[in-house]
């Protein structure tokens, strides 16, 4: 009998973020697989907790996943934990998971930590139809090229980014996406957490002043204004198509639903009368 591929998130900064059944998983299984022994060593130790550990990262996933399915088709239990948060969110795993589906082995996912969800819950932009993109390409053309296609997606945009790029990532986004509302969460769930609330432009300025940009960024980065309009106008459109059968003339709605979406009067009406 196969054994059970376990997918374990673990704490973004505060070990008390582990869950009971998560710590009793990686007390229990055979063997984890992490990014970096090192840094999940020392989680394991501040856990009192021991376990034996392979690395699995970006440059060896293909040539380890043959082995680690092995050891699973033969009945052993392993995890599958990254440095901080939800493995495979921007994290190795992705080929080992498809692999153990392949090979009809047990796969396991355990609710946990999450960078992408803990800094967009807090960020103050609408979370409706998130986009989580993650880390961009660092080369500026190859970076500029992945944004274009985000420009008008209707929800907000979630990346990471490394101190030491903060800077010229933001005016990449202010380059290609505009100068939008974003939210920048730093070293979540530590002591010294930090969130930054404003235009990127503003946000850019508030980062320049600074010595040396420290710690580790999740970048929320609200849809545009101009999106945001169109789908409040859709949503009068909607209202009003409801409300046609019962003869509300296009003036009244327009006064209304303006008012209840935020929105120009004379906009919504000749919205209105272009859908007649």
């Amino acid at each position: 009998m196969s054994g059970t591929l376990y997918l374990v998130p673990t704490p973004l900064g505060d070990p008390a973020d582990l869950s009971p059944r998560a710590r009793d998983i990686l007390a229990t299984v055979d063997l984890i697989a992490c990014e970096d022994t090192r840094e999940t060593l020392n989680l394991l130790r501040r856990l009192e907790l021991q376990a034996k550990l392979t690395s699995y990262h970006d440059h060896n996933e293909d040539r380890r996943t043959p082995g680690i399915i092995k050891r699973l088709l033969d009945g052993d239990r392993i995890a599958v934990v990254s440095d901080a948060g939800t493995p495979l969110l921007d994290d190795p795993g992705f080929t080992l998971v498809r692999a153990a589906i392949e090979a009809d082995i047990e796969i396991v996912s355990i609710p946990g930590p999450s960078a992408a969800l803990t800094g967009l819950i807090a960020s103050g932009i609408p979370l409706q139809r998130f986009c989580h993109v993650g880390f961009l390409p660092r080369a500026d053309g190859k970076r500029r090229g992945a944004l274009a296609p985000l420009k008008h997606h209707p929800g907000p945009l979630i990346f990471f980014e490394a101190p030491h790029r903060m800077l010229r990532f933001l005016e990449t986004l202010i380059e290609v996406l505009g100068d939008r509302k974003a939210c920048l969460a730093c070293n979540l769930t530590r002591s010294y957490e930090r969130y930054r609330r404003g235009r990127l432009t503003e946000l850019h300025a508030e980062l320049s002043e600074e010595e040396k940009v420290r710690g580790q960024f999740t970048v929320i980065v609200a849809p545009s204004d101009a999106d945001d309009d169109a789908a409040r106008i859709e949503r009068a459109l909607t209202a009003a198509r409801i409300l046609a059968p019962h003869g509300v003339p296009s003036k009244v709605l327009a006064e209304a639903l303006s008012g209840a979406l935020d929105l120009p009067r004379r906009s919504v009406y000749q919205a209105l009368l272009a859908d007649k």
